[in-house]
């Protein structure tokens, strides 16, 4: 195959590539943070899921509680949400 033929080939995979992701990030609505937000600050309960098993992002401790970088941050999400 000529190269000239093969890299038009990859060029219209990509633009139909980036075409079609495009149009699905369109169609799909914009998550609402505020909703999270409001559900957090009324339940009293952050949700953050991930595996225990990969210090420092995450991990658990002697007791069974999350530590690393990721419970720090479900903490300050926690005090800022109140």
């Amino acid at each position: 195959m000529p190269v000239a033929a093969h890299r038009s080939g990859w060029t219209a995979l990509i633009t139909g590539l980036a075409v079609g992701l495009a149009a699905a990030a369109a169609a799909v609505p914009p998550a609402s943070a505020e909703g999270v937000l409001q559900r957090v600050a009324r339940s009293g309960e952050l949700q953050m899921v991930g595996p225990a098993s990969h210090p420092p992002m995450l991990s658990l401790d002697a007791q069974g509680q999350p530590q690393g970088y990721g419970a720090l941050v479900a903490q300050r999400i926690a005090d800022l949400v109140g």
